[in-house]
């Protein structure tokens, strides 16, 4: 394990096998002890900007299944495996075999069915 003694206003990066026994020491801007180093050490100082804000967030998918079939295949570009919320025409909540995968959800019905679909 590497060990930082003390470090102040400054980054040590480590760089090497982290696993050896080692202590290193650093003051102000310098590196003034090592013990057993199996790695090299950089003395910096840190930077960072400030984070913005975050990103809007994905709008939900909705798709209208007004032809009657027993499996519905949507599209999507949410860059991720959506929440799925299948209903009927009246807005009844629909159980029934859902195959989520990154860019398209497949669904599967026993008979021939009409709905909606909501992918968020």
């Amino acid at each position: 394990m590497i060990e930082v003694v003390e470090a102040a206003a400054t980054e040590v990066l480590i760089h090497g096998d982290a696993r050896a026994p080692d202590v290193v020491e650093v003051y102000a801007d310098q590196v003034l002890a090592t013990e057993n180093l199996l790695a090299s050490v950089e003395v910096g100082y840190i930077s960072a900007g400030v984070p913005g804000p975050p990103g809007p967030p994905a709008q939900p998918v909705t798709h209208v299944q007004a032809t009657p079939s027993a499996s519905w295949v949507i599209p999507h570009e949410l860059g991720h495996r959506p929440h799925v919320t299948v209903l009927d025409n009246i807005g009844t909540v629909i159980q029934t075999d859902v195959h989520i995968g990154e860019n398209t959800v497949s669904i599967v019905f026993a008979s021939p069915t009409t709905g909606v679909v909501v992918l968020s």
